[in-house]
């Protein structure tokens, strides 16, 4: 296949037992038309020598030497380096399939496209030490060619990272964007990328297989993470710079605080020590979002519902939870403390997977003995699943599927009918009827799938402070000593 110069940017840094695996996937591609540059980042083992045989051996390979400076910099003199039309990058422990860039070129010239996105495979070791992959699908799927005002969703989403992408050059070029020199470097570029591309577009397979199970990744050093609020604040003030943010404010702030969220719930920070400088960001910048963060939540219920507030609010946020048929694979224990979680703001319930069993009746008996504000989320088991909505197809036991959600139905009304004020109920009927891939049949959409529970807690997050109101959220504060 014949066609424009794509330059491949390669940053090196200490994977002399990686970079053969990687390397020989990108000469190997099928698209041959390759500017294939490997900037080696200052490093002290066998890399740079493991490069200057590869240069050898194919004469597409270009190599440059440098100080230790990050992968952000390395990144900046690919981008000063190339010639290529279009760039791409891949880190030096992953790897391509062979006909990643021939996929991704193709699409950005049958769609005149600035940026390409591509689904990839997650790559990773188990607790037993055996390896697994998984497939990573955009959360915002489309067909053919839009941009920022068509898919809104793209600007601030979770797949930030710029190895899952396919760039015209030009577009870091006439629009200055350059990456930062310290660790997180992704995520205060692409939403100026987003924005900045006329067109943009999808391959709808996987092509990128990344490989998160290395030591020695920046994503396994928690001093890393502090750079986050840092880069939050860089990416604020290249929105405000560049015109971007009256409009585009709301998602920023959105975005701030799922990403410092996901952070300390993830390397379970404390607020007053590790998660401070998140709190000191997020107080300063988005103020306003911050009154959900106050409230103190109880849960009782199943995983799958617990997983969809766990996902939205800081770890300690939640006093108690009472928690039925909890997995295998979850490591955590229900902590139920009667009088621990008397002190919640707000007790969530659901009563996923206790139809029919004596479950049902603990779980609504647990809810009349508390009588205190409630929300009930009506969870109900997926009926359909597939990687979205348009080819998704039904579950073989699709009638049982349905009659256990017309039980659930029955026994939602029940509890709302027997705790009167207490309890709001919040359902998601535009989401029970679908599950990301196909998960253990009837599920709802499991954590991955971001998109169901970032829009199910807009419901319940609008539902409490409705309940709680001014006066509620001012006493969780004073209770978190805010």
């Amino acid at each position: 296949m014949n066609g424009d110069l794509v330059s491949v940017v390669v940053p090196v840094y200490n994977v002399e037992d990686y970079l053969d695996r990687c390397i020989r996937s990108i000469v190997r591609q099928t698209y041959k038309e390759l500017e294939i540059i490997l900037i080696n980042d200052g490093s002290t083992d066998g890399s740079l020598q493991k490069c200057l045989e590869w240069k050898e051996r194919d004469s597409r390979i270009v190599l440059y030497s440098k100080k230790n400076e990050g992968l952000g910099c390395a990144r900046n003199d690919g981008i000063r380096y190339a010639h290529g039309t279009y760039i791409a990058f891949i880190d030096s422990d992953d790897w391509w399939e062979a006909d990643a860039v021939e996929e991704l070129y193709g699409n950005a010239v049958t769609y005149d496209a600035d940026l390409v996105y591509m689904d990839f495979y997650w790559e990773y070791t188990d607790k037993a030490g055996g390896s697994g992959s998984r497939i990573f699908c955009q959360y915002c799927v489309f067909d053919g060619a839009g941009n920022a005002a068509q898919y809104p969703e793209l600007v601030f989403s979770n797949d930030a990272r710029t190895w899952s992408k396919f760039y015209r050059r030009d577009l870091f070029i006439k629009n200055h964007i350059r990456f930062p020199a310290h660790p997180f470097e992704d995520f205060p570029v692409n939403p100026i990328a987003v924005l900045s591309a006329e067109r943009i577009c999808q391959v709808h397979k996987p092509l990128y297989h990344y490989d998160c199970s290395r030591k020695g990744r920046i994503t396994g050093n928690s001093q890393n993470y502090l750079s986050i609020p840092r880069g939050l604040e860089e990416l604020y003030r290249s929105l405000k710079d560049r015109g971007y943010l009256k409009t585009w404010e709301n998602a920023y702030r959105d975005y701030a605080v799922r990403l410092c969220r996901n952070v300390v719930n993830d390397r379970q920070l404390k607020k007053e020590s590790g998660a401070k400088p998140f709190w000191d960001f997020l107080n300063v910048y988005c103020g306003a979002k911050m009154k959900i963060y106050q409230i103190k939540f109880a849960y009782a219920g199943s995983f799958a519902g617990y997983q969809l507030i766990l996902q939205n609010v800081f770890h300690e946020q939640i006093v108690g939870k009472f928690l039925h048929g909890i997995p295998e694979s979850y490591d955590g224990e229900t902590d139920w403390d009667p009088k621990t979680a008397s002190n919640a703001d707000l007790l969530c319930i659901d009563l996923l997977g206790t139809e029919g069993t004596y479950r049902e009746h603990e779980m609504i008996g647990l809810a009349e003995r508390l009588q205190k504000k409630m929300i009930v989320l009506e969870l109900y088991y997926a009926e359909t699943y597939g990687t979205d909505r348009r080819d998704s197809r039904v579950y073989p036991q699709i009638d049982e599927i349905r009659e256990r959600n017309r039980r659930l139905k029955e026994r939602y009304a029940y509890l709302a009918d027997r705790l009167g004020e207490a309890c709001v109920s919040v359902g998601f009927t535009e989401f029970d009827n679908y599950t990301y891939l196909h998960t253990p049949y009837g599920r709802i959409p499991e954590f991955y799938n971001g998109r169901f529970y970032e829009n199910a807690f807009r419901k319940i997050s609008k539902r409490a402070m409705e309940l709680l109101g001014q006066n509620g959220a001012g006493e969780a504060r004073k209770r978190s000593g805010q």
